[in-house]
Parts: C-alpha cells; sequence; structure tokens
C-alpha cells in the first residue's frame, strides 16, 4: 500500500492553493445575478422571508440584465433550482460563503480521483504502469485545469461547477462503471445524481449525453447494455422527478403555477425563423405568442430582437415579454413547444443553420469575464436579497471591463487547443487502450452537448463554454501520465 510522502502532500498543498488562487486574488467569492436568487430562495425555504425590490436574471441571461419584474403573482418560474438553493443554505449555514468554494473544489476533486482511479490500473496500489498513484494522477489533472477556468468556477458561487463535474461522472460510469469498486460507483451515482438537479439545464445535458455515451462505450453490451441505460434512467428520472416534485409543492404550499421561461421562443426569434414566421402567422388572436410580436413592434431598436432583451429588458427601447401583463407572460411561455415545432414544420434549414451557427459560436465562448462581479452584479444582489453579506463588494477582482480578461482568453484558447490536439491525436493513433479511448470521446461529446444546450436553447455566453472548457486539458493530462500502448493494458483489450 502506497503511503503518503512529504512529495505527494507538498503536490496536493499546491494543488489546492492554485485551485483557490482567484478566490484568495479576489479576496471574496464570485458571484452572479443568479447567487443572490438561490440565497433568497433558500432563506425563504427555511423560514428567512425578506420582500424583493426586483427580481433579477435567470440563469438563461447570458448578457447580465439587471432588471427584471417580479414574478407573477400567480405563477412562479421555474428556472432556477429549489435543490441547490437548499445546498446552498446548508452549506453557508455551517461554513459560510467560503465552504461553497471548499465544496466546489471538493466536489470536482471527487469526481476527478474517480476517474483517475479507473485509469490507474493495477490494484490493490493503484498505481499506472509507470508508477504513478492515483491521487497523483488527480492532482496533475487538476493543476492543468487550473491553466484553464478551473479556479475561477471553484471561487463561483452558482451550480456551475456540476456542468463538468457531471460530464466527467457520465463518461467513467459509462466506460468502467463495471468495474467501479463499490464506494466509488456509490460516490459516483450519487453525486451524478445531485449534479444533473443542480439546475435545469443539466437534465438536458444528461439526457442527450448518457445515450451517447452508452453507444460509445465499448462496455455496454449484452447485460451491461440494460445496465447502462437503467443508469441513464436513473440519471434522467432524478431531474424529471426534481421538477415534478418541486412543481406539485409549488402548487400545494405557494398555491401558484411553475412556468418556464420563454427560452426557445426568444432564441427562435432572435435566430431569424421564429420573427419571419410570427410575421407571416400574426395577427391571430388565437396565437398567444402574436403579442410579443407585438410588443416588439413598438421599438425600431435592433437589440430589442436580442433574446436576453426579449426576456428580461423593461425598457422603452428594448423590452417586450416584461411590459406583457402577467397573464400574456404565462401564455406566451406555455406556447413555447408549440412555436417550436410550427417554426421547424415551417423553416427547417433556417432553424438548423441557425442551431449550427450557435454552437459553433459557444464553442469559441470560455472567457471567464461573466464570473468576475460587476458592480452592477453587486448592485442588484444587495437590492434583492440581505443573506449575501456586503463584504461582497470589496472583492479585488470586481470590474465592469477586468482589462486582463481578454490576454487570459487568448492564454485559455492556446491551452485549450494544444489539450485538443493532444486528446485528438492519442484518440487518432491509439496510444491509449479502447475503454480510455472511449472515455475521452465521451468528455468531448459532453463539451459539444454543452454548447448545444446552452447555445442553441438559450444563448450563446461566456460562462456557459468556459464552465467545461477546463475538462481538455484536466483529461488530456491525466490520460497522458498513464497512456500505454494497447497491448500492454492489464485489462488485455489489444489492437
Amino acid at each position: 500500500m502506497q503511503t503518503v510522502s512529504r512529495r505527494h502532500l507538498a503536490l496536493y498543498a499546491a494543488t489546492i492553493f492554485i485551485a483557490l488562487s482567484v478566490f484568495f486574488l479576489n479576496g471574496q467569492p464570485l458571484i452572479y445575478f443568479d447567487t443572490a436568487s438561490y440565497v433568497d430562495q433558500g432563506a425563504k425555504l427555511f423560514g428567512a422571508p425578506k420582500p424583493v425590490a426586483a427580481e433579477t436574471p435567470t440563469d438563461g441571461s447570458a448578457a447580465g440584465q439587471v432588471a427584471s419584474p417580479a414574478e407573477p403573482d400567480n405563477t412562479v418560474v421555474g428556472s432556477r433550482s429549489i435543490v441547490y438553493a437548499i445546498y446552498l443554505r446548508v452549506v453557508t449555514s455551517v461554513a459560510g460563503l467560503p465552504g461553497v468554494i471548499g465544496s466546489n473544489l471538493a466536489v470536482v476533486w471527487l469526481a476527478t480521483w474517480i476517474v483517475a482511479r479507473r485509469l490507474a490500473r493495477q490494484e490493490p496500489d493503484n498505481l499506472t504502469m509507470n508508477g504513478v498513484t492515483a491521487a497523483e494522477v488527480t492532482a496533475a489533472g487538476l493543476l492543468a485545469a487550473c491553466l484553464g477556468s478551473l479556479p475561477f468556477y471553484v471561487a463561483f458561487v452558482m451550480p456551475d461547477i456540476f456542468a463538468p463535474v457531471l460530464i466527467l461522472l457520465v463518461a467513467v460510469l459509462a466506460v468502467y462503471g463495471h468495474s467501479l469498486r463499490w464506494g466509488e460507483w456509490l460516490a459516483a451515482v450519487l453525486l451524478a445524481l445531485f449534479s444533473v438537479v443542480a439546475h435545469p439545464s443539466h437534465l438536458l445535458l444528461v439526457t442527450l449525453l448518457a445515450p451517447f455515451a452508452v453507444f460509445v462505450s465499448p462496455q455496454t453490451s449484452g447485460r451491461r447494455l440494460t445496465l447502462g441505460l437503467l443508469l441513464i434512467g436513473a440519471l434522467a428520472g432524478a431531474g424529471l422527478a426534481e421538477r415534478f416534485v418541486f412543481g406539485k409543492a409549488v402548487e400545494h404550499y405557494l398555491h401558484k403555477k411553475v412556468v418556464y421561461m420563454p427560452f426557445l421562443t426568444a432564441r427562435l426569434i432572435d435566430d431569424g425563423p421564429g420573427l419571419t414566421y410570427l410575421e407571416g402567422r400574426c395577427p391571430d388572436q388565437s396565437y398567444a405568442t402574436c403579442t410579443l410580436l407585438q410588443a416588439l413592434s413598438l421599438s425600431q431598436d435592433p437589440t430589442r430582437l436580442d433574446a436576453p432583451n426579449i426576456l428580461f429588458s423593461r425598457t422603452d427601447q428594448r423590452g417586450s415579454y416584461q411590459r406583457l401583463s402577467p397573464a400574456e407572460q404565462t401564455a406566451i411561455a406555455g406556447e413555447q413547444v408549440r412555436l417550436l415545432t410550427d417554426v421547424v414544420s415551417s423553416d427547417p434549414v433556417g432553424v438548423m443553420v441557425a442551431i449550427v451557427r450557435n454552437v459553433a459560436t459557444q464553442l469559441a465562448y470560455f472567457s471567464v469575464e461573466m464570473t468576475i462581479p460587476t458592480p452592477e452584479v453587486i448592485d442588484a444582489t444587495g437590492k434583492l436579497t440581505d443573506q449575501l453579506p456586503p463584504s461582497l463588494g470589496e472583492g479585488r477582482l470586481i470590474s465592469a471591463a477586468p482589462s486582463w480578461a481578454m490576454p487570459l482568453y487568448i492564454a485559455h484558447g492556446v491551452v485549450y487547443l494544444l489539450s485538443l490536439g493532444e486528446l485528438g491525436w492519442m484518440v487518432a493513433q491509439k496510444r491509449v487502450s479502447r475503454d480510455a479511448r472511449a472515455m475521452l470521446v465521451i468528455i468531448l461529446g459532453g463539451i459539444l452537448t454543452n454548447a448545444i444546450v446552452c447555445g442553441a436553447v438559450s444563448e450563446p455566453a461566456y460562462r456557459y463554454g468556459a464552465r467545461v472548457m477546463f475538462l481538455l486539458p484536466l483529461a488530456a493530462v491525466m490520460v497522458w501520465i498513464t497512456r500505454l500502448p494497447v497491448a500492454r493494458t492489464t485489462s488485455g483489450v489489444t489492437h
């Protein structure tokens, strides 16, 4: 059994320090508009209500609009996870906001360690063929991830960190689930389940990624295929169950109805095909979205057609949806799936071109700038809840336009391109085992799926891309350290 040496302790200490470097630099956790909404929601659930002066944007607001009105009296917007709100409340009650930072690091470390354990092929010492331990592989992978966006998301009090964690766990469960020890398997499943319910977008992510993972994994054949499908059903089912329970609880206790912001409607209008369809269809009293088109027609400002402005702006020049009555908003939100079906039927090519364009844009968006609070964010969160400490406004990185954002964006781009090249070379040249290749392909598929979910359904945004891109250097370094000719792996897999 391997012992922990001073060298190991130094390596782990360095990994922790660098992963927390952005938190140390700022002196405070990083927050976003929705951080206050989650904290306020958790406080209300635990009996600490506070009147809300002004609602903030939901996670779909990529542009960071400040003004969003209070929710209609008879509805509750379901774009945030009640589970994550409870999680924040529990963690902050025990350890304050720094406890969330420690938890962020812990969950990504655990997911990475489970992957490293499978890449370290020799048991019981859990060594790679060249004598590197799983713990060292974990630390090396996290250090590589710190060359990318990881430190910013460790310091970020938002559910974003659970998206890359979910991708890692889906990959390891699909490929190595049959060989995980009981404790590893249980930890992976429980953490994956929590990651799914941490945000509604993660349900879409796992629903698209998990079937792909089962298809790619060399282990999913015969009985294992059944087990793989059952696992997919459990992960997706957990997300659906959370939404169902949330809806029923709102109906029972608040006597309100859960509605979801019309992200699809805004996206279709922003992309063009939706606007063209409505201009040809309306006026039509039986079509609720025609009311939105009428509101959009009151201004000639071109930015009124941007999806975030459609959803959140209340100004005369750019506002539309938020300037309608609560009943009209509810009807439009409830019609978004119908609108999607109608627009796809009317212009399938235009919709597909828009999706491809948005996904490509999202893949190129990986700046960490949106994780840095602006004075606007600090002001808005202070108005929404009194549950956040005033010291958040003292963060040293707070800026409306940090001068270092672009140089760092370029540096991260270089890291990601080099990592992608290394991953592509290892997969194409079969420099690692078949299982490891499958895991890498699933991780790459997870990054693409994230771009589809966020870019094509919501809005291409830097925050959405940066939250998963550090998986590229993390996976590249972990597999590079443990890579072996396929014929030498202990699993018996050969070329």
